[in-house]
């Protein structure tokens, strides 16, 4: 995936783009300013200089093609904007422009919490927009900008408010909020301040909440901020006695109510987003670094301290010369030494030793001597012939000093890159080795909690033996029984699903808080619960809306057979994880539900009287047991009818049929007596039933017991 991020090179850039990094995405920085590799690494990231012309954007953005881009402009970590901050609605504009021709997938415009007025307390994202600053203005307007592409053009947009943005490095006197206010703070005079209850958001956090929102996809507006609060004059206090100062701020106590709470309830809820990093924490733990600005007077200090080692080298390179230019005149007359080349040496060492250019100058100087000792003037040297030696002498240091100095500075430049590959690939393996190092200890504690925790492997493989049974009714009360210890709730109840008209009737339940309904109703009432069941996919339900936190159809190859409804969840247990296990709880369900089916479809002939839903003795008398079991657990009671006339098993069966419910079993004794069990069902409730029967000709009488033999 390709993802363009538009802004300058400052913390909030870098953090970002090194998560997205991380996660092997192919990050694209679009900057007015110019970026250079000390700021931007090369190998990781492809660099653009962006303008405000229109035609350089959309040539960028055609050569890029990006799938997602984040927008945060020109100075946007600068607190206080002023007409520079100006073309970045121009630009803005091209960039939506070319995000609606290009198709991208999401746009994140990054905005600022200034937005919101003053004095309105706690201020949701849906909260009315009274701009406070000159900068929330401006935010304001990309906003709308922002809205006017998604609902008119189709852009999916997402809109991020942030508070303040701060990194464990603050560089004092930078445009960053922090920065400026450490540079206010450390200028040594006294300072007015106004009194702020800051929420300083990190910039990890942040680039954690792009990466969620991306992960998303849909359009939302979210605030992001940190929880916690902080005064303006604590952070002062601490850059004080960071950098060993009196405390010379004057702090304006008149506006510290004005700025609202930024509430993030939004993004903590829906995207599971956290805030990591707190900044008091960070204080306290003095992990906060604050480092001197490099100004311009340094840089011209920094460029001379360049210059000097070329003056050094040339004054060695004379100093040097003299040496072996006293050698050479000393030693002619000789006999042993005036046969040592003492210039030609000189050269060589210098070339050896400083490269080419110190080695021209050495060769200028030897010739130079080495003519005046011959008394030679070169000027006078009008053919070769007649000055052959002093011209191959020359030609000598000519070659010795070029040659020399040339191989010997290439071999510098060669040793010099491969110092600085074998640098980088040392950083990355420290990268990689720190990464590989999170990686075993996230997987060591996984390993842990998932041959540990209440909901590990060994809990997984007792659910498979308890529903590794071939009794659909079983496996119903056992899914009961695991969802709710598993989800630590006591509202859970199991609803039988009739495809043909729709309608649940209760199959067990935990107590009355756990119904939904009532024992039967119908889905129409809920359609998107509807269609969720028909699609066999887990449902979150809407509780302000009378709807379960949770339902999980277990379906089999024909299609959905019940659905578990899990009425409350506590707030641990609204995470993705939660969500995840009763995902793979219910594929084990649906196995299990499925395999019991088609044994019960194949054993119908030895269970089930010919051309009825009436079971033999034997059979009948297990499913009382586990209506009686149920009643014991307290999840569903019953009652048992035996009907009174007399007559042919079959015929009494299919004249009182009619008048019960589906899940209703039926049930004959070796007598050829027939019964009826009714789950969930009292007494109380099964006298009505035999009123009913009673008025088609059919007695009935509710028995405490049922007995094989009758």
């Amino acid at each position: 995936m390709k993802v363009a991020y538009v802004g300058n090179c400052d913390s909030l850039a870098t953090a970002v783009m090194e998560r997205l990094y991380k996660e092997e995405m192919d990050v694209f920085f679009l900057s007015e300013e110019p970026v250079t590799k000390k700021k931007v690494s090369y190998f990781k990231y492809k660099n653009y200089q962006l303008t405000n012309q229109k035609e350089e954007i959309v040539r960028i953005f055609q050569s890029i093609h990006p799938d997602v881009v984040i927008y945060a402009g020109n100075g946007y970590l600068n607190p206080k904007w002023d007409l520079e901050q100006r073309e970045n609605l121009s630009v803005l504009a091209a960039v939506l422009e070319e995000c609606v021709c290009m198709n991208v997938s999401l746009f994140v415009c990054l905005s600022s919490t200034e937005v919101y007025g003053k004095g309105l307390g706690k201020v949701a994202e849906n909260s009315k927009l009274y701009p406070r600053t000159k900068k929330g203005m401006w935010m304001l307007q990309e906003e709308d900008m922002t809205e006017m592409y998604h609902k008119q053009r189709g852009l999916n947009t997402v809109i991020l408010r942030l508070e303040p943005v701060f990194s464990e490095e603050i560089q004092i006197g930078s445009k960053e909020f922090f920065g400026q206010l450490s540079a206010d703070v450390t200028s040594g005079s006294v300072v007015e301040i106004p009194e702020q209850q800051l929420q300083p958001v990190h910039v990890s956090d942040v680039a954690d909440a792009i990466k969620r929102v991306r992960d998303w996809g849909k359009p939302e507006i979210y605030n992001v901020s940190s929880s916690e609060q902080i005064k303006v004059s604590e952070l002062v206090r601490y850059i004080c006695e960071a950098k060993g100062r009196e405390f010379p701020i004057s702090i304006n106590k008149a506006e510290e109510e004005e700025k609202p709470y930024i509430d993030n309830t939004k993004i903590k809820q829906e995207q599971e987003w956290t805030d990591f990093w707190l900044l008091r924490d960070l204080l306290k733990e003095k992990r906060i670094v604050f480092h001197e600005s490099e100004k311009k007077t340094e840089r011209k200090k920094a460029g001379a301290a360049r210059a000097k080692p070329g003056i050094r080298r040339t004054l060695e390179t004379v100093l040097l010369f003299g040496i072996f230019c006293m050698c050479y005149l000393l030693s002619q007359n000789h006999s042993l030494f005036s046969q040592v080349d003492w210039l030609l040496i000189y050269v060589v060492v210098i070339s050896l030793c400083y490269g080419v250019k110190q080695g021209a100058i050495g060769v200028a100087l030897s010739s130079i001597v080495y003519l005046m000792s011959q008394k030679e003037n070169i000027l006078e040297m009008t053919n070769f012939y007649s000055y052959v030696e002093s011209v191959l002498m020359i030609v000598e240091f000519v070659f010795f000093g070029i040659v020399v100095g040339y191989t010997a500075d290439i071999l510098r430049e060669e040793n010099r890159n491969r110092k600085q590959e074998l640098k980088l690939l040392k950083e990355s393996y420290d990268k990689l080795k720190e990464i590989n190092d999170k990686n075993i200890l996230i997987k060591d504690e996984y390993e842990k909690r998932v041959l540990e925790a209440k909901a590990g492997l060994p809990y997984l493989n007792s659910v498979m033996n308890r529903i590794h049974t071939l009794e659909p009714e079983r496996i119903f009360m056992e899914c009961l029984q695991v969802v709710a210890e598993l989800m630590q709730t006591k509202t859970v109840a199991v609803y039988k699903v009739n495809r043909s008209n729709g309608y649940l009737r209760l199959i067990a339940s935990l107590n009355a808080r756990s119904i939904v309904e009532g024992n039967s109703w119908n889905l129409k009432k809920y359609p998107d619960l509807e269609r969720a069941i028909k699609e066999n996919r887990v449902y979150e339900g809407d509780i302000w809306q009378g709807e379960p936190a949770i339902v999980l159809p277990i379906s089999s190859l024909k299609g959905c057979e019940a659905a578990i409804f899990i009425q409350e969840l506590p707030m641990e247990k609204l995470s993705l994880y939660s969500v995840n296990l009763l995902r793979t709880l219910l594929e084990m369900f649906s196995d299990s539900l499925e395999r019991a089916l088609q044994y019960e479809s194949v054993s119908r002939k030895q269970k089930y009287l010919k051309d009825t839903s009436v079971l033999y003795a034997e059979e009948f008398e297990k499913a009382v047991k586990l209506a009686e079991e149920k009643k014991q657990r307290e999840m569903a009671d019953y009652c048992i009818l035996k009907l009174c006339t007399k007559g042919d098993v079959v015929e009494r069966y299919q004249k009182a049929a009619k008048m019960f419910r589906e899940m209703d079993v039926w049930g004959m004794d070796r007598k050829e007596g027939l019964y009826v069990l009714l789950e969930n069902t009292s007494l109380q409730g099964g006298k009505i039933v035999m009123e009913k029967l009673e008025t088609i000709g059919i007695g009935a009488e509710i028995v405490k017991s049922f007995s094989v033999g009758g």
